[in-house]
């Protein structure tokens, strides 16, 4: 079994999800003298569109990188994956609710409840196709297997950081929340670095 269709599936489940982010933006249906200020309550969703869409693109590019190292596929890869691609699925309803309701808690804290899930299936799925080295190449090393792992379940701490935030400023877990993704998007060597390395001579 190839990883093709494992791949354009994942790649389509992400599409979908990305594009959901924006259907709570709507165009306002108002007076006219009644458009600016309809505008200006739509910046929150506005707002945690572009902090989902960067998050969830993000997601995206791990889930690449993953794809370039497994080897094979079978029933249970499959599973695994699909079981991670929930979590990514959920993504847009603690969206909305961020957007709705974005100085309250409890949106803030589901948000960070749903990041991490998607982070721990994530890692799950990593450590179940490099077990062994079963489904990648078997001079694929530990290190970098581990390494993977811990960059996977970082992003977790910091989700809960902004949780317990969330009962002291909502800004700061706003921000905690934002600073995570900017760790993988802007140019980062010493992953770039471990990539190159992550096979055995």
């Amino acid at each position: 079994m190839t990883k093709n269709r494992l791949e354009a599936f994942s790649d389509g489940v992400f599409a979908i999800v990305i594009t959901l982010l924006i259907i709570e933006v709507r165009v306002p249906i108002v007076e006219k003298v009644q458009l600016n200020h309809a505008l200006i309550e739509l910046v929150p969703k506005i707002l945690s569109f572009i902090l989902s869409f960067i998050i969830v693109g993000s997601y995206w590019v791990a889930h690449h990188t993953m794809m370039q190292f497994l080897e094979k596929v079978n029933r249970s890869v499959l599973w695994f994956n699909l079981f991670t691609l929930l979590t990514v699925a959920f993504i847009p309803f603690p969206t909305a609710l961020l957007g709705e309701y974005p100085y309250e808690k409890t949106p803030v804290i589901l948000y960070g409840i749903s990041l991490s899930l998607v982070n721990i299936t994530g890692t799950i799925f990593w450590r179940f196709i490099t077990y062994k080295k079963r489904f990648v190449k078997h001079n694929l090393s530990d290190s970098f297997s581990n390494f993977v792992t811990f960059i996977h379940l970082l992003p977790v701490l910091f989700y809960m950081l902004s949780i317990v935030f969330s009962f002291i400023s909502i800004t700061i877990s706003y921000i905690i929340y934002l600073l995570v993704p900017l760790f993988f998007i802007l140019p980062n060597p010493l992953i770039l670095k471990r990539i190159k390395t992550a096979y055995n001579e």
